[in-house]
């Protein structure tokens, strides 16, 4: 083979190496994240980084990232194993596995890193962390789906984003508009209302064509979008997925205007589908202008796990960590103290207690490095330079 970069250091694409200060910065935004969630209740779980495939991709959240999935022989059991790719789907597994009717409601945080075999447009990497809760009922429950709204707003705003917006959507809405469109068609279609081209849209003759175009026109605004939707549920008869979600964004503005939320915006979205495939009922995702890119996402989905004669409702959100470091000023640690060698260890735990940061010098190495802003020289703390 030829063109291949034999350099040690290079790593495969989608893949980086995450490096002082930004490794730390990480690790202190999930501390925060899952110190707020236990305050809701919510108790960490950890599942493995590698299960078998047929656990990851079973029916349920993980069906759609089949696609996703890294793939290795087991050399112990022969079987095929998958490297995770969504934390959504070991969730499903705890589930069904490791609880019972009587645990209801079952509330779940969990911080990982997953793995994928391609990045997307806005997210090249393919291995990233994930921070996330889940609230398992016996039943669909619109209060545990403002709960779990209400959460991942608070954790975004506990990391200090700001202009936070939550976009609602309704899972599967666009199939509705387009269930009597050509097979043929149907992928033209729906990229074009994926981009909200209306060229594209106009080009392809469908019965809900018009209802799409305004859909558009009014998007975002949860008055007009709900004043839109109105008029076209008497002509698709869809009134049961409008009723709920008016309830539901009325519901979630009250619940932040209680909990003294008043810089979150809620909008409604009902095109926009990506990645909701397993999702029913309500769907969500955070946006902030302080990024490029979702913040995070969530909604409610069906927790089945191959049984599908006991089905339980999942709600639940993931937060992107790649993209939340991006909205952060990483800064080294500022009190950092350089202490010559031959400073005693009690000295050192000294000024550890008072809040220093502690660099020791070596018999073979006694220079303080370039990071520290001061020096213990007999007993002072001295400023370097």
């Amino acid at each position: 083979m030829t063109g291949i970069n034999n350099n040690p250091a290079l790593l495969p694409k989608g893949f980086a190496d995450l490096l002082p200060p930004e490794a730390e910065g990480e690790a202190r935004s999930i501390l925060t994240l899952m110190k707020l969630f236990k305050a809701f209740g919510y108790e960490r779980v950890k599942p493995p980084l590698v299960e078998f495939e047929d656990s990851l991709i079973a029916p349920g959240p993980g069906v759609r990232h089949s696609t996703d999935t890294f793939r290795v022989m087991d050399p112990l059991s022969h079987r095929m194993l998958g490297l995770r790719s969504d934390m959504t789907a070991q969730i499903a597994r705890l589930v069904t596995t490791r609880f019972d009717e009587s645990d209801m409601p079952i509330r779940m945080a969990y911080a990982g890193d997953v793995l994928r075999t391609k990045g997307s447009q806005l997210r090249t990497s393919r291995q990233f962390c994930q921070a996330g809760c889940e609230i398992i009922t016996n039943k669909s429950d619109v209060d545990a789906d403002i709960e779990i709204c209400v959460l991942s707003i608070m954790g975004l705003k506990a990391l200090d984003i700001k202009e936070i917006t939550l976009d609602l959507n309704i899972p599967g809405f666009v199939d509705m508009l387009t269930k009597d469109v050509d097979e043929d068609d149907k992928p033209a279609l729906n990229e074009a209302i994926d981009r909200r081209d209306q060229a594209g849209i106009k080009s392809i003759n469908f019965k809900y064509a018009d209802e799409v175009l305004q859909l558009i026109a009014c998007n975002g605004d949860v008055d007009q979008t709900l004043k839109c939707l109105g008029k076209i549920s008497k002509k698709m008869k869809i009134k049961d997925h409008v009723a709920h979600i008016d309830n539901f964004s009325r519901k979630l503005r009250q619940a932040l205007e209680d909990y003294g939320v008043s810089d979150v915006s809620v909008s409604i979205d009902v095109l926009e589908q990506s990645g909701f495939e397993y999702h029913n009922t309500i769907g969500f995702t955070l946006f902030s202008p302080q990024v490029r890119g979702e913040l995070g996402r969530g909604g409610a989905y069906d927790v089945c796990f191959k049984e599908e004669n006991k089905v339980r409702k999942g709600h639940g959100f993931t937060l992107y960590m790649d993209t939340i470091s991006r909205t952060y000023a990483y800064t080294r640690d500022q009190k950092k103290i350089f202490a010559p060698y031959g400073v005693s260890w009690g000295e050192i735990k000294s000024l550890q207690e008072d809040g220093w940061t502690v660099i020791r010098g070596f018999e073979t190495n006694n220079k303080p490095p370039q990071s520290c802003s001061h020096t213990w020289i007999d007993g002072q703390i001295t400023p370097i330079g």
